[in-house]
């Protein structure tokens, strides 16, 4: 592209800092971007002092665009180039738009327990969220999106997607009414965290992507207009806009000035030698990237041996373990059968003890019977020979009776000889 061309061009490019604030101090242009990308209908705007001094000693922050609409602060910033600090630079110029928020506060009273009266204090209260939209020209931050857009959620959501195995979880529908519930307290105004907003517009993307949206026009309009060979005939879809009609005016070439042309030579100059530079580092970054890379490899081969040789010893000892595990096994195995084998033999032994127990318990009792059977028969005979004894006696009695009746002995005689009563006599002598 060669540096004059820009003086051929239709429009100037609206992504110069220059010609953006141009553009936007039509406040009617200002409001209808806004609606466009955020999707509102704006009631009332208000334009804000763009240029900020928060302390003595802190630099000045310049805004591109600063207003209030309704009831919210809205930043739109044009960042033409990638630096690698814009997320921080951008959500320190976010944060700057709430705390400026305090010049202007209106004061409540309250009573003061320690002064024991009423004293006045901001009412913090009626503190306005901030969206801060941020236009990003070169910049796609790895992300194929239109936007990417930031707000203050609570802690839960993060950690209920980050924690996958909870997808799993048979009562995810509770979960996510909690996080539901989480996301929807209003208890102490929480609402308002989430109503502040951090956006990155990617104006590459939102063109590639080409999706039917209300803000599709304004960065088509922006990328057609940065081709510094820009025609007419290019921006002939926007006409019928009034509000786009009225942007394109305003970068109309032929309403600029020698500063503007010079001013958008300069920014070309920057451009070109910004893309120079970084052509430059990246063939360096290439040549040192051969040379890292070429270390890296040699550093890599020499950890691959190593991890080659750490994966034999691994091997062979896991080997090792293998054969150790399966002679575990086997004897495991054999410990399991012999095991089984003295529990089957313990099984019969009881079984035998039981049988030896039960036959034992027979003969006991076959011995008690044995011996109360023999203490009969020595009863009897003890029994048998008494009687044997009496009858042996009264048999020498009778004889004896006999032998004196005899003899001629009278029963008296004999009654007091032998020591009987005679009715016994006459018993003996009946029978």
């Amino acid at each position: 592209m060669k540096k004059d061309n820009y003086r051929n061009a239709y429009l100037a490019p609206l992504n110069y800092d220059r010609f953006f604030k141009k553009a936007f101090s039509d406040k009617k242009i200002a409001k209808k971007f806004i609606e466009d990308f955020l999707d509102i209908e704006i009631q009332e705007i208000e334009e804000l002092d763009k240029k900020k001094k928060v302390t003595d000693d802190a630099q000045v922050v310049e805004f591109d665009y600063f207003c209030k609409i309704d009831n919210q602060h809205v930043i739109v910033d044009m960042q033409q180039w990638r630096k690698h600090d814009i997320v921080y630079r951008f959500y320190l110029y976010h944060c700057m738009a709430t705390v400026l928020q305090l010049e202007d506060l209106p004061l409540k009273e309250v009573f003061s327990v320690k002064k024991g009266e009423l004293i006045k204090i901001k009412d913090y209260s009626t503190l306005t969220p901030v969206i801060t939209i941020i236009w990003l020209v070169e910049d796609e931050l790895n992300s194929n999106e239109d936007y990417l857009s930031f707000s203050m959620f609570p802690e839960n959501i993060k950690s209920f997607f980050e924690q996958t195995e909870i997808w799993k979880n048979k009562d995810i529908a509770n979960k996510v009414k909690e996080i539901a519930e989480s996301i929807n307290n209003d208890n102490g105004d929480l609402q308002f965290l989430q109503k502040n907003r951090l956006i990155f517009a990617i104006q590459k993307n939102i063109v590639r992507n080409n999706k039917i949206s209300r803000y599709l026009p304004w960065f088509r309009i922006a990328a057609k207009s940065r081709e510094m060979d820009n025609k007419k005939s290019d921006f002939d879809e926007f006409r019928k806009d009034e509000i786009l009609l009225e942007l394109m005016r305003r970068l109309l070439r032929s309403n600029l000035h020698d500063t503007d042309l010079e001013y958008i030579k300069s920014e070309q100059e920057t451009r070109e030698n910004i893309e120079r530079y970084n052509k430059s580092m990246r063939k360096q970054g290439i040549r040192i990237g051969i040379k890292q890379e070429k270390a890296k490899n040699k550093k890599i081969l020499l950890q691959a041996e190593k991890e080659k040789e750490q994966a034999e010893k691994e091997k062979k000892q896991a080997e090792k373990e293998k054969e150790q595990a399966e002679k575990e096994k086997k004897q495991a195995e054999q410990d399991k059968k012999q095991a089984e084998q003295d529990k089957k033999q313990a099984e019969q032994d009881k079984e035998q003890a039981e049988q030896d127990k039960e036959q034992a318990e027979k003969k006991r009792k076959q011995a008690e019977q044995d011996k109360e059977q023999a203490e009969k028969k020595r009863k009897q005979a003890e029994q048998d020979k008494e009687q044997a004894e009496k009858e042996k006696k009264q048999e020498n009695l009778e004889k004896n009776i006999y032998k004196l009746i005899f003899n001629g002995k009278s029963k008296t005689e004999i009654s007091k000889k032998i020591k009987i009563d005679i009715e016994k006599i006459n018993e003996i002598l009946n029978s």
